[in-house]
């Protein structure tokens, strides 16, 4: 007994280190940190190394905008720069390389909690393999933060039921939830129905005393995640929370396979069918997320559905897991056979993945913000697309007329309508926010056939040419 408890760890720390080492591939390969949003929060992150910021100077320049996004990750970022003396584009590059690790040890203890080891452990190989993971993964994000912290809730609650003082720490994690992450909190929310329902109505619909106690250990989880962080819910809904709510496509039926892995989507059918047979509490909990989180990602919903997916991971793993289980528990040797080519299957994919990532930001790119943050001096503020906007202020310092997300912006549509009437020749845009300098790259040229005609304006003068990037300052003349 306890050479196999023995192996089970050592099996619980490899796939520890294979997690760590999938998601160095890309971010040691790569200095600059992948996606595009990350940029905001790079700056927030080093705003908030002086302090909490309730007002974003930095975007949607000059007025600037209320700070209503989520702080737990531009926190995390600030205290670990502030702890080690790095900068937070260097943490938020290498961020990664510890969040995926601990996401996949907390989907081992979850499903663990829910099922046994065995199950833990497999779904922990199976999670660190699935596409959408690693493609979520590689990112330094708040949404990673939030998946854990919702993941830590949900471990705590369940162990509740054994000690309520468990609840308590449930209910601090819970708080971090709502503070990191507003799409993760609508899975956290699903999460706690679905649980506290199922062992409410199934596990203790004899014993009205159990009842009362998981009815109490739910609120105490529910007032702490409202409590905590009232003060900036408070703030959050007196400035409106959205100006415009973002939009993307629903989930293509061809897409599921590709992005959570044909091998785990084929077993988590296997595992949802042995949980119908079984229907016990943790077997009908996992398949109603697998179906709740599968029917967010389709055309139903048209509030960011194919995000939905990356939280779909969590059940197909787990439910992945129950169907290894079964198929493998005939004998320890097809165990072992089984393993090796289970390990080889699954990692394929993702490997392709990290292989031919890239970051959306091109060097020669960092290269020309780095240019305008250390030899122009700008009073104004600077014109750029809707991409370049955060990575300008992140990089650059200069404060662009637009930024990242909706949340807390000021008339949001007219600045993207300003925007695009500039690049499309309206001239007047420039007073109306007192634009210096102009940003003109491969998203600029790409998005507007009028760019080219800024070279033969007498209002612009070029400041700087690298590859695709340009400055134009606003020539004097005009500003008097």
């Amino acid at each position: 007994m306890r050479r196999w408890t023995c192996l089970k760890t050592i099996s619980i720390f490899l796939i520890l280190i294979m997690a760590l080492l999938l998601i160095a591939i890309p971010v040691l390969k790569y200095r600059i940190p992948f996606s595009w949003d990350v940029w905001f929060h790079i700056r927030m992150g080093e705003s908030f190394t002086h302090g909490f910021v309730w007002w974003d100077w930095g975007s949607f320049g000059p007025t600037g905008r209320p700070n209503l996004y989520p702080p737990a990750f531009h926190i995390l970022l600030a205290l670990i720069s502030k702890i080690g003396g790095w900068s937070t584009q260097s943490v938020a590059r290498y961020l990664p390389m510890l969040l995926y690790p601990l996401t996949a040890f907390l989907i081992y203890w979850f499903s663990k909690l829910l099922f046994d080891r065995k199950v833990g452990i497999f779904s922990s190989i199976m999670y660190i393999f699935i596409p959408v993971a690693v493609d979520r993964g590689v990112i330094s994000s708040p949404q990673a933060l939030a998946i854990i912290l919702m993941l830590l809730s949900m471990i705590f609650l369940i162990k509740s039921e054994e000690d309520w003082r468990f609840s308590v720490l449930a209910g601090v994690f819970g708080a971090g939830v709502v503070l990191s992450h507003g799409l993760t909190l609508i899975m956290f929310s699903i999460m706690l129905i679905l649980y506290g329902s199922f062992t409410y109505f199934l596990v203790y619909k004899h014993d009205k005393a159990e009842q009362w106690r998981m009815l109490r250990n739910i609120l105490v989880v529910v007032g702490l995640s409202a409590i905590l962080p009232s003060y900036w819910l408070y703030y959050l809904f007196d400035h409106g929370v959205y100006s415009r709510i973002p939009e993307s496509v629903a989930m293509s039926i061809k897409d599921y396979p590709v992005k959570l892995g044909v091998f785990q989507l084929a077993l988590s059918f296997v595992g949802a069918g042995i949980a119908y047979v079984n229907r016990k509490r943790s077997d009908i909990f996992m398949m109603s997320l697998y179906i709740i989180a599968f029917i967010l990602t389709t055309s139903l919903f048209w509030v960011l559905p194919s995000r939905y997916i990356e939280f779909l991971a969590i059940p197909v793993a787990i439910l992945a897991a129950l169907g290894l289980r079964h198929l493998l528990s005939s004998s320890k040797e097809v165990i072992a056979i089984g393993i090796v080519g289970i390990f080889l299957v699954t990692m394929s994919a993702p490997l392709d993945y990290v292989d031919s990532i890239s970051p959306l930001v091109y060097e020669n790119e960092e290269q020309s913000f780095l240019w305008l943050r250390d030899y122009a001096v700008v009073d104004g503020q600077i014109m750029t697309g809707w991409f370049f906007a955060p990575i300008s202020a992140a990089i650059s310092g200069k404060i662009p007329i637009k930024g990242s997300y909706y949340s807390g912006s000021f008339r949001y549509s007219e600045r993207t309508n300003d925007t695009n009437d500039f690049y499309h020749g309206d001239m007047s845009i420039l007073d109306k926010y007192d634009v210096r300098v102009v940003y003109v790259g491969r998203k600029e040229r790409y998005d507007y056939e009028e760019v080219a005609l800024l070279d033969g304006r007498d209002s612009f003068n070029k400041l700087y040419s690298c590859e695709e990037n340009a400055f134009y300052s606003v020539a004097v003349e005009r500003l008097n």
